[in-house]
């Protein structure tokens, strides 16, 4: 529906973003990730896990920053090999960095608000954020905090 290009969360230390997720459509086989996001400083890499609710982890690795631009743009994570998401199960998709680096993510809005049917957006997720790594809550857009109806700019292969 839109894109809050205003509301970017950063990735650095403490502060994180992550999309809490639940596979609503059968167990799904996934071996690639793709986020639409953005460097601001720094030379660490962007740190990505998946992982259960439970805090089980599916898979943790990181993104070199040299593969990522100063501008929003499409970046790709190869995972380790080919993952089972299972059917009824809550993720969460997490993204974090060092203190010495900067990373920006900004949610796209689902739309059921304006009436858009749930068959032409993600409504089986929310993106979330810490700025404290501890407390997540939906996104802050418009002085409201703890929004729910986006979800961050990701696709799985």
């Amino acid at each position: 529906m839109e894109v809050w290009v205003g509301a970017a969360m950063q990735i650095s230390g403490v502060k994180s973003v992550r999309e809490r997720f639940t596979v609503t459509v059968g167990n799904r086989n996934i071996s690639e990730l793709n986020i639409r996001l953005k460097k601001t400083s720094g030379t660490d890499p962007l740190g990505v896990k998946i992982s259960k609710s439970d805090e089980t982890i599916i898979e943790q690795g990181a993104i070199p920053a040299n593969s990522i631009t100063t501008g929003y743009d499409w970046i790709k994570y190869q995972f380790s090999g080919s993952k089972q998401l299972l059917n009824g199960q809550t993720y969460f998709l997490t993204f974090i960095a060092p203190t010495t680096s900067t990373y920006e993510a900004y949610p796209i809005r689902q739309g059921g608000s304006y009436n858009f049917p749930p068959t032409t957006y993600f409504s089986d997720g929310v993106a979330e954020y810490t700025s404290d790594g501890t407390n997540w809550k939906g996104w802050k857009q418009w002085g409201v905090d703890n929004r729910r109806e986006q979800n961050l700019q990701y696709y799985f292969k």
